[in-house]
């Protein structure tokens, strides 16, 4: 039985937001990649350019599945949910055209998101326009989409959490649930990290971009970050941050023992837990044991001495 149209818009659910913004990101790029001036717009819009790349293979998905759906249920061609579909697929087509346009016929990618992160990497390849600034070229390099500053922000949020509060005398600066939740940033947060110096190394043959970033790590942020420099670099200070904390903390407890880097943030949740520390952010209590209060031996079974 076929699906009354008004009730189409309801089957498909979130979809529909996916391929509406979709339909207007395509509009956009096709525009874009067909203009004379291509790789000075490609330059300005690189946030674009890689929010379309990633959400491609979803909206391949999404099309294919909803095709199968419409033709199963017998959906009206005439249908507001079958001409979205239709436009973004000939707009998809539009895109990869133009797209396939601007790369060498030897070694093009096989889809279009493959192919317009070569676009992306042959503009950035091509070097810096005449008299552009280091900070306007570190912004070229650094789009705020990008899947690493992603990754590198979200533990910079954790790191700034924990350690922004004044450090407590005598006792770790982190709860147990604090320290699970290092556990998982520290390791991200370098991965992160080492892939957009890298990516900044890749592009910035001279070394201008990341030679200018890192000498500017060590500052701490003035106001909230917005750009890609920027955002790049408050997650690089509080990751120094981290680490400075955590050491101190380290050496002061496990001193003259040095854990290898690796080893730090499984060794946070055991101290974490090993000091009493209560989920809740409760401060240990006096005589507890751990390791500023060590367990009492135990009482002999025998006669107490004199």
């Amino acid at each position: 039985m076929a699906t009354h149209p008004d009730n189409l818009r309801a089957r498909l659910e979130d979809r529909a937001d996916l391929l509406e913004a979709t339909r207007l990101r395509y509009r956009a790029l096709r525009g874009m990649l067909a203009s004379f001036f291509w790789k000075q717009r490609v330059r300005s819009e690189f946030e674009l350019l890689l929010e379309v790349a990633r959400t491609q293979p979803e909206v391949d998905a999404t099309l294919a599945a909803l095709k199968r759906r419409a033709a199963a249920e017998g959906w009206p061609a005439n249908a507001a949910p079958m001409k979205l579909m239709r436009e973004v697929e000939r707009l998809r087509e539009d895109v990869r055209r133009v797209a396939f346009k601007r790369l060498p016929a030897e070694g093009r990618p096989a889809t279009l998101g493959e192919a317009l992160l070569k676009l992306e990497e042959t503009v950035l390849e091509a070097g810096p326009l005449l008299g552009r600034h280091i900070w306007a070229r570190a912004v070229e390099l650094l789009p705020r989409n990008l899947p690493e500053l992603r990754a590198a922000c979200a533990a910079a949020e954790v790191f700034e959490h924990v350690f922004k509060r004044p450090a407590p005398e005598g006792v770790l600066p982190f709860t147990v649930e604090e320290a699970e939740a290092l556990q998982r940033a520290l390791p991200l947060a370098e991965t992160a990290l080492a892939a957009l110096w890298q990516r900044l190394e890749h592009f910035d043959t001279r070394g201008q971009v990341k030679g200018f970033l890192q000498a500017r790590v060590s500052r701490a942020p003035q106001r909230v970050p917005r750009s890609g420099p920027e955002l790049l670099l408050h997650a690089a200070f509080w990751r120094g941050v981290a680490w400075a904390r955590l050491r101190a903390s380290l050496e002061e407890r496990l001193a003259p023992v040095v854990p290898a880097d690796a080893e730090v943030p499984a060794l946070l949740v055991w101290l974490a837990a090993r000091e009493g520390r209560f989920e809740r952010g409760a401060e240990p209590r006096m005589g507890e044991p751990g390791l500023f209060a060590p367990e009492a031996p135990a009482r002999s079974r025998g006669r107490a001495g004199p």
